[in-house]
């Protein structure tokens, strides 16, 4: 930020005062947070940052405005001694979504616009051909006949034909048969109702026409206009005539088709109807991908989602994807990028007042509303862009995406809305970004900002660290170690505090390089012609038994090469070897599903492992010791003993998830609920179990004068040294020591964990189920979540499995972990189109 708004906290009325937070590890804080800045708060991982942001801030003002929020749903109340000057809040969590409905389109909230756009103004196109479609639908046409003012009169006529004296006869009695009252014979107008009528023809045939309605305008009479329209269509007609007279005096004849065909080839053509761009309901979605876009094509050995060649990825059917609007049809615009689909809208609007509509209203004028929801749309887009995504296709699937990108994706939403004076919490905001889209990233936070917003990121990142308004260092360490505030103030002030932030604020500060004896190319693994998604055929090289990381600004291509091609064709290769016994290359229509012609080196490999997941909600049910794996080897150590023989109890009894072990108070919660006042909640350990889930008899049994309840409450370091003669536990303990974990107790519940916490979790238990078998290792942003005292740590746990013949590959931003790495392979130059080229390989 080039001029920084310092503010002092203490300012009457100008910060949100937090005393006494006592939220799961904070131990009794109190914090000052400047309204209208940018807000950091640092730590190591566990140290309380997202207790403080979102266990104390966000639930504190979402109780306060609960009523507006949640509909007067019960809110916890946090356990603070008093807070004051909060505001509307909006959070900005990674919520992963892995649907392969939601799009990038509908996840930013222009899909509807998109859809509106072209349902309007688009011109529909043959199907076959390509050829001008002409006809509108009998909605279009009550639309257009509103648009003309109140005390209008219309009459709506239908051709039923060229008719002959016995014609007309033969017709006005049709007519009266479905209830019409008039018709017209040439110039005469004929009563049905009348037994008979006189005529006679100057011409032997006339064109006659069924007069279906006469009206005077109003905004009610739409389902008048459209019942009438319908019935043009039931008697065969193929137009419909709207005669209007009009209140000032003057009239106006139009005609409008109701026949959809090409003028080009006459083939007949389904009418547009709003619901049709709906891909997620069977009426509208193409038949071939079910509105997924993607099919999986699939062989024996493995299964893989390709782009839909019958929509091209589009979702929707034939006669919706080829709409015209602007040069584009939608499918070119929904499977184009963010960043052309905002050249095409921002060339829309400039070309506003050449757009017209007959079906829009007299005059083919715009509907206000339409153009407002195109000026949003482009909003939105802008934002994609600016936030460094606007590589990214419309209609890719948001569960395709990283973490870091649907974290983006969702801030777009919130820096688009108009609310002035929101405190807006925002988790991790630079995860997944290069370091080049920091400056973009505090751009857009800025523009939160000039709304009156107050915004309070928890933060790792040194470079955008260094660029806020006011910090707050919590610490010392993680766990009990944590909860405290070490520092806060502004950049200057929490240098020189001797915090664990302080040393990498230094402007000068640089990370240290890999030792030079790493640095040695050894074996390698090929990926020949990868090509898929943008990746432009390229060859690259990954060295074995090293960490390399793949870098390169976002979009350039390195989730694909890594996660798209090689992991799916090695794991094909991998699973054709166990199956068969021979190592035989990749096939034609795997190569092509897998976006590479083969893979060369990699017969040494036993095992892939893929540490893309993450984990999701958890529940109060979920602890250190289920997500780590302790659990099994505890319930087999304690169904063994005397005391447990002797009641019959078995490992289920050892189970707080199990009927049979659980406490029958709390049901193995170890928590309570109550109803402290109308709407307020508060959680408290269980009355009966005291906290440790367990029933009384499960409690009664001892291993070393400890029941597994107490065991539970133990830090993973404490408990390593009781029970490290004990198979399988001692392997689980061991590893989460090495992991920086071992200051976590075992019955720590899995909501109170911090996203960097719970990611080592999920490594630790990869790593231990693989052991010594020869395994290629791919991660995704691992040190997403991770202070730099942690980094640190899975740099060191990175050359314990290199230097144990293991190989590492990983996506990575993080200048830290790339400085790390024996070998970087990084992609682009540029995102999307841009990128996928080797700007720097190994060697």
């Amino acid at each position: 930020m080039a001029s920084p708004r310092r503010s002092l906290p203490s300012e009457a009325g100008k910060a949100i005062e937090v005393r006494g937070a006592r939220a799961n590890n904070l131990k009794d804080i109190s914090v000052a947070i400047p309204k209208g800045r940018l807000t950091a708060v640092s730590g190591p991982s566990g140290s309380g940052k997202s207790s403080l942001v979102f266990g104390v801030l966000y639930e504190e003002a979402r109780r306060r405005w609960q009523p507006t929020l949640d509909g007067g749903l019960p809110i916890e109340v946090p356990p603070t001694d008093w807070i004051s000057g909060l505001s509307f809040p909006v959070a900005v969590q990674p919520k992963v979504i892995r649907s392969g409905r939601t799009s990038v389109a509908t996840q930013v909230g222009i899909y509807p616009i998109l859809s509106e756009l072209f349902f309007h103004l688009g011109e529909a196109r043959c199907t076959a051909c390509g050829g001008d479609v002409v006809g509108v639908s009998p909605r279009e046409i009550a639309e257009a006949l509103l648009t003309y003012s109140d005390g209008s009169t219309v009459e709506l006529r239908a051709p039923v034909g060229l008719c002959d004296l016995s014609g007309v006869r033969s017709t006005a009695e049709r007519l009266r048969h479905h209830g019409l009252a008039r018709m017209r014979a040439g110039e005469t107008v004929l009563d049905l109702g009348a037994e008979h009528f006189y005529l006679e023809l100057e011409e032997p045939h006339v064109h006659c026409f069924a007069v279906i309605d006469r009206l005077r305008l109003k905004r009610s009479s739409g389902p008048r206009l459209l019942e009438a329209v319908e019935m043009a269509r039931q008697l065969g007609s193929d137009s419909v005539i709207a005669e209007i007279e009009m209140a000032e005096g003057t009239s106006q004849v139009r005609t409008f088709s109701l026949r959809f065909a090409c003028l080009a080839c006459a083939m007949p053509q389904p009418e547009i109807h709003r619901t049709d761009f709906f891909y997620y309901t069977s009426r509208s979605a193409c038949p071939v991908c079910d509105g997924q876009g993607v099919i999986s094509e699939a062989n024996l050995s493995w299964s893989v989602p390709t782009q839909c060649q019958e929509c091209d990825g589009a979702r929707v059917k034939p006669h919706v994807r080829t709409r015209v609007l602007g040069g584009s049809t939608f499918g070119e615009v929904f499977t184009g990028t963010a960043d052309r689909a905002l050249k095409w809208l921002s060339q829309l609007l400039e070309r506003r007042h050449e757009l017209s509509s007959d079906r829009l209203g007299k005059g083919g004028q715009l509907e206000p509303a339409l153009i407002r929801g195109a000026e949003e749309c482009r909003e939105r887009l802008q934002w994609v862009v600016e936030l460094g995504a606007g590589y990214l296709e419309l209609h890719r699937a948001l569960g395709s995406l990283s973490g870091g990108e649907q974290q983006r994706l969702a801030l777009v939403r919130e820096l688009a809305g108009h609310i002035h004076g929101v405190l807006y919490l925002i988790e991790e905001p630079s995860a997944g970004l290069h370091p080049s889209d920091v400056a973009r990233l505090l751009a857009a936070l800025e523009k939160l900002l000039a709304k009156d917003g107050t915004v309070v990121v928890t933060e790792h990142d040194p470079a955008l660290l260094r660029q806020v308004d006011y910090l707050i260092d919590l610490g010392p360490g993680s766990g009990a170690e944590g909860g405290q505030v070490c520092a806060a103030g502004t950049l200057e002030e929490v240098r020189i505090s001797g915090s664990a932030s302080a040393p990498y604020l230094a402007p000068n500060f640089t990370w240290p390089k890999a030792p030079e004896t790493r640095q040695v190319l050894r074996n390698c693994m090929t990926v020949v012609g990868a090509s898929k998604h943008t990746l432009q055929d390229i060859d690259v090289h990954f060295p074995l038994q090293a960490f390399t990381v793949v870098t390169g600004v976002s979009g350039s291509g390195k989730s694909t090469l890594l996660f798209d091609c090689l992991a799916p064709a090695l794991r094909s290769l991998l699973e054709v070897r166990n199956t068969t016994g021979l190592a035989s290359p990749i096939g034609p229509a795997a190569a092509r599903a897998f976006g590479v012609a083969r893979v060369e080196g990699w017969e040494s490999l036993a095992v892939l492992v893929e540490t893309t997941e993450r984990i999701g909600k958890l529940g109060y049910r979920s602890t250190v010791a289920t997500l780590a794996g302790a659990m099994a080897p505890l319930r087999a150590l304690y169904a063994m003993t005397p005391d447990a023989k002797v009641r019959g109890l078995t490992p289920r009894h050892f189970s707080f998830n199990c009927s049979e072990g659980a406490c029958p108070h709390c049901f193995g919660k170890g928590v309570e609920t109550v109803r402290a006042a109308r709407v307020e909640l508060l959680r408290r350990a269980c009355r009966s179990c005291g906290g440790r889930r367990f029933a009384p008899a499960t409690l009664a049994v001892r291993y070393r004068d400890r029941s597994i309840g107490d065991t539970l409450a133990l830090t993973a370091e404490a408990a390593l040294g009781i029970y490290q003669t004990v198979p399988g536990l001692q392997q689980v303990l061991q590893a989460m020591v090495d992991f920086g974990l071992g200051y976590l107790t075992l019955q720590q519940s899995g909501p109170t964990l911090s996203a960097g916490e719970l990611q080592r979790l999920s490594l630790l238990r990869h790593v231990l189920r693989r052991g010594s078998t020869t395994t290629l290792f791919l991660f995704d942003e691992p040190t997403q979540g991770l202070h730099p005292t942690d980094i640190e740590s899975l740099i060191l746990l990175f050359r314990r499995l290199t230097a144990a013949g293991h190989t590492v590959i990983a996506v990575e931003h993080n200048r830290q972990l790339i400085s790390a790495a024996d070998f970087e392979i990084e992609l682009g130059p540029g995102a999307g189109p841009a990128g996928g080229r080797l700007v720097r390989a190994p060697g």
